[in-house]
């Protein structure tokens, strides 16, 4: 904290955070924070401290003056000054170095530009603070720190030259690093998504390295990845990295303890936002890469980081990420050249996808394997992933609409329930025909019956997926809505009815000539959605009426029936003023 800028001193933030302060300064400490780039920085890694989050659970984005502060740490809220201006006062001294300037300031340390006497090069010198938040642990992940960054020699990792006590205080000198953030570097330039795609790839390289000498970084975001002036990512800030292995467990050791969270929030994987140091291994690193891709793609997060803490863990920890081509598809009418660079295709979006899975299990296992398929992307190679099936999205659904999924869950059974049936026919026949051969054409008539269901299973999965589709674009959750047209297969009505429902633009007599004449109930039907969503309850009616003088088979007619009755009693008509409907 600095008093000349009139923050709060040390004491008044940590009350702050617990609660401990009156109204008053409540209100004043939050508003300073609302326009104190360095407090809000302070507020955000206070939040990692194991003994400040169950406070932090319950405080709100909103500030007293209805502001709010930002912990998802952007570069706006990384800002390490209070003015822009580099801080040059009270700078300390350290044996064999010049210091020049103080680059950057955080919540447990604070890192100096100097001058090495012996090699008269520039160096980044790290130093741990002292104050409220130091401990031994903090004191001892610092000197592991020192350590592990001694081991990794690669070109895109920053390299350490020196470390040492000054005034008590351990510090190490490291390669210093004229570059730009990661995310700041993509934006500031429109980078495409090739030149995108290709620094990731040498960060995934990087991540690779390390995790193959049993160092986990747990702390990857854009502002620990600078782009140096020779346009190569450096990875750096291993203060709270993990060994991985029995060597040092983190359940054990002094660094790291259970519910502690440790990271970035915005860029932590589900297992960091639980506080279980056990679930953390190379794949939470996967996680937060995927983050990071998802953000210099889209420019956004693929979940909320500003608000409570605690709907920020229950985000991480549950809410599936947006599409990354929903924000391209958003922005299609924006004057933004950044984004029409960044049109995202298939492939990119299910890599993206893979890598930001909630269960281990499904990510990449791997920044290797990450690194792969990114390079896949690049050399036009196919790629490793797949998407999500359409039972996976159906049962991630069904998941979160368990009331709706019931009713669902009722007409699959029967549907199942009729095929067992059929099948246990099928078997008593076959059993009869090795027994009876005069009972040969009867076999064979099972036998063409249960190819024929087979036929239609994938048309009853098509109408499960088109039945989900409606009930998200009906309540307007046009994400989710978009998920599922996707999973849908293509060439299949259902598809085309998704996409003429998501598309204001398509014109109806085109699906209806589109559609074969078997399908021309179901185009009408599509019509007369369209046309009750936006108001228009007489054209809708037509519609209907229209669908059912198609015969429409049992599922379809049982979705328009009510409609038509309701729309007509709200119109004040009666069945015998429309003779061409039965």
């Amino acid at each position: 904290m600095n008093s000349d800028q009139n923050c709060p001193t040390e004491e008044e933030f940590a009350g702050f955070i617990e609660g401990c302060c009156d109204n008053a300064d409540k209100e004043r400490i939050a508003a300073h924070i609302s326009q104190c780039p360095l407090c809000a920085q302070w507020l955000a890694e206070a939040r990692l401290n194991e003994r400040l989050l169950p406070a932090l659970m319950e405080i709100p984005a909103e500030t007293g003056d209805g502001s709010t502060v930002d912990i998802g740490l952007s570069p706006k809220a990384l800002t390490n000054t209070h003015t822009g201006q580099t801080r040059t006062d009270k700078l300390p001294s350290f044996e064999g170095y010049t210091t020049i300037q103080e680059i950057h300031r955080g919540g447990q340390g604070v890192v100096y530009r100097a001058i090495q006497h012996s090699t008269k090069r520039t160096v980044a010198i790290k130093v741990l603070l002292e104050g409220a938040f130091e401990s031994a642990r903090h004191r001892l992940r610092f000197e592991r720190e020192v350590d592990l960054i001694a081991s990794l020699d690669h070109h895109n990792i920053v390299r350490i030259y020196d470390s040492g006590i000054t005034r008590g205080q351990p510090f190490y000198a490291m390669e210093y690093v004229a570059g730009e953030r990661l995310d700041c570097y993509v934006r500031d330039r429109n980078l495409p998504v090739p030149e995108i795609l290709e620094l990731f790839s040498k960060v995934c390289a990087a991540v690779s390295f390390a995790h193959q000498r049993g160092v986990i970084h747990r702390d990857l975001k854009p502002g620990n990845i600078l782009v140096d002036q020779a346009g190569e990512p450096r990875v750096l800030d291993f203060g709270l990295a993990k060994i991985a292995g029995p060597a040092w467990p983190d359940s054990t050791s002094p660094v790291t303890v259970t519910q502690e969270f440790v990271g970035t929030l915005a860029y932590a994987s589900p297992e960091q936002a639980s506080g279980t140091p056990d679930a953390i291994d190379i794949r939470t690193d996967v996680y937060s890469l995927g983050v990071v891709l998802y953000e210099l793609l889209t420019g956004h997060f693929p979940y909320p980081v500003v608000g409570k803490i605690a709907d920020i863990l229950k985000a991480i920890c549950e809410a599936p990420p947006p599409a990354p081509s929903s924000w391209s598809q958003r922005n299609q009418s924006a004057k933004s050249s950044w984004r029409k660079k960044n049109a995202i295709n298939d492939e990119i979006e299910v890599v993206v996808l893979k890598a930001l899975a909630k269960e281990k299990e499904r990510r990449y296992q791997s920044a290797g394997e990450l690194q792969r398929d990114v390079e896949n992307l690049l050399k036009g190679l196919p790629i490793e992933a797949k998407r999500d099936s359409v039972w996976y999205v159906l049962r991630k659904m069904a998941a979160r609409h368990a009331y709706a999924a019931s009713v669902l869950a009722a007409l699959s059974v029967s549907a199942v329930s009729f095929g067992a049936i059929s099948y246990y026919f099928w078997q008593q026949a076959d059993a009869r025909l090795r027994e009876i051969q005069s009972k040969d054409a009867f076999a064979v008539t099972q036998t063409e019956a249960i190819a024929h269901l087979q036929d239609k299973v994938p048309g009853e999965v098509n109408r499960l997926a088109l039945g989900w589709f409606l009930l998200e674009w009906w309540s307007e959750r046009i994400e989710r809505a978009q998920t599922i047209c996707d999973s849908i297969r293509a060439s299949s009505p259902e598809h085309l009815v998704a996409a003429f429902l998501l598309e204001q633009s398509r014109d109806e007599d085109e699906l209806i000539r589109t559609l074969s004449p078997d399908h021309t109930a179901l185009a009408y039907f599509a019509v007369g959605e369209r046309l009750l969503k936006a108001g228009d309850t007489r054209s809708a009616v037509n519609a209907y009426a229209n669908a059912l003088s198609h015969n429409p088979d049992t599922w379809l007619k049982h979705a328009i029936q009510p409609r038509l009755a309701e729309d007509r009693e709200w119109l004040g008509w009666r069945s015998a003023r429309s003779p061409a409907v039965p």
